[in-house]
């Protein structure tokens, strides 16, 4: 593509906060400079070009999954749109937090779309706007939000693939609000909806624990990811202080408490911390349980990673179904 560079611009002016997901530079056939990136948010990835007369803020990175704020003008189809740009800047806070949550997750690079459209749907119809914003704080961050797509939730045990995470934590979220609606359903929606975002975020910590390929961080030996989670959603948990105090308390109880033994040696309080902790389990041990019976195809006595499981037969199944 020839990119003008005389500022002779054409196409529709545009403006948007993107991802770069993609960045080659190039020198054209003057020796200057184009940068030719792919610029993705949730429902769109762009190729862009910006040339000399480009004016890149002195404040901007240009390196993968780096949050852009750009202007100019937008050609091509709009399953292949074209960007080139006149400005490249680095987004204030408020113009972040002025955006849908998750809009700067970048659906192109999933491994799992459709678990990657259900949670982007699930979070932006939490109706409490500062659990919104909590989770821009805590997730919506260019040095995690990657990882919580891509990573698996275990090296060999449960949904250790890639996206396993994401799926896990997702899954995990939406049991512990059928819990409530199941048990509580007269609970005010600020607790359900902080019983979503409890299991959503329950395994945040496991993106310092993992790299890609399931493989353990040195890390993984040294900390528990439970108190790395607690480090990372540290600043959205400042925010939640001044804007819903109890809720931040919450956060922090279910998530030190949950687990079989509380091992922080705080004793449940809230029914919230026996639903995340009951979720998780269950969730993980289901996914073990598709795993040793081949989705089901198999039966009798089965066993992975050490864990037996007991499936039943052809006729117990043949029973149901009649």
């Amino acid at each position: 593509m020839q990119v003008q560079k005389n500022g002779a611009m054409r196409g529709q002016p545009h403006h948007d906060i993107l991802r770069i997901t993609g960045l080659v530079t190039r020198i054209d056939a003057d020796g200057d400079p184009v940068h030719e990136l792919q610029l993705s948010c949730w429902c769109m990835t762009y190729t862009a070009f910006a040339t000399i007369t480009c004016q890149i803020d002195s404040n901007v990175l240009l390196q993968h999954f780096s949050l852009v704020y750009v202007i100019g003008y937008r050609t091509g189809e709009d399953t292949n749109p074209i960007l080139t740009l006149t400005y490249i800047g680095k987004p204030t806070t408020d113009q972040v937090m002025r955006l849908p949550c998750l809009h700067s997750l970048p659906r192109s690079l999933s491994p799992l779309p459709d678990v990657s459209d259900q949670l982007v749907s699930a979070v932006n119809n939490l109706q409490t706007f500062q659990l919104r914003h909590f989770l821009k704080f805590s997730l919506e961050r260019s040095d995690r939000l990657e990882c919580f797509m891509l990573l698996p939730a275990s090296q060999r045990d449960h949904h250790a693939y890639p996206g396993g995470l994401m799926t896990h934590s997702l899954e995990v979220a939406q049991m512990v609000v059928g819990m409530i609606r199941l048990n509580e359903p007269n609970m005010p929606l600020v607790w359900q909806e902080t019983g979503f975002v409890a299991g959503l975020l329950h395994d945040l910590g496991k993106i310092r624990v993992y790299r890609r390929g399931g493989f353990q961080q040195p890390t993984a030996s040294l900390v528990d990811h439970d108190q790395l989670t607690l480090e990372l959603c540290a600043h959205g948990l400042e925010y939640l202080d001044q804007n819903l105090p109890d809720i931040a308390d919450t956060l922090r109880h279910v998530w030190t408490c949950a687990s079989p033994g509380a091992r922080y040696g705080k004793t449940a309080m809230t029914t919230l911390a026996r639903y995340l902790r009951d979720a998780d389990g269950q969730n993980a041990m289901a996914d073990k349980q598709k795993r040793a019976s081949r989705n089901y195809s198999l039966n009798g006595m089965r066993s992975i990673n050490q864990q037996r499981f007991w499936l039943p037969g052809d006729e117990a199944i043949a029973y149901e179904a009649a």
